[in-house]
């Protein structure tokens, strides 16, 4: 898959969370779109997890484990908020 996180630099990146960790009532769309901003989960090359940044929807700063993400947003999804499942 193209948007496979694998080896990638996640740092300023944003990308399309599991939908099980956002929670129930999140509006569809952006919801699901987070940017990483920091933290040991940003570098692949690293044995830390945390990812810090905020979602699209609502700029809500938050902290996420890489492994709570899915793929890399598209670039339609960066720029309309659209998730495609």
């Amino acid at each position: 898959m193209g948007n496979d996180i694998t080896g990638v630099d996640l740092k300023g990146k944003r990308v399309v969370l599991d939908p099980k960790i956002v929670g129930a009532g999140v509006q569809e769309g952006l919801g699901y779109i987070f940017r990483c901003d920091s933290g040991f989960g940003c570098n692949p090359n690293c044995s830390g997890q945390a990812v810090f940044g905020e979602f699209e929807v609502d700029q809500e700063a938050t902290r996420i484990n890489r492994g709570d993400i899915l793929r890399l947003a598209t670039e339609d999804e960066r720029d309309y908020g659209e998730v495609k499942r």
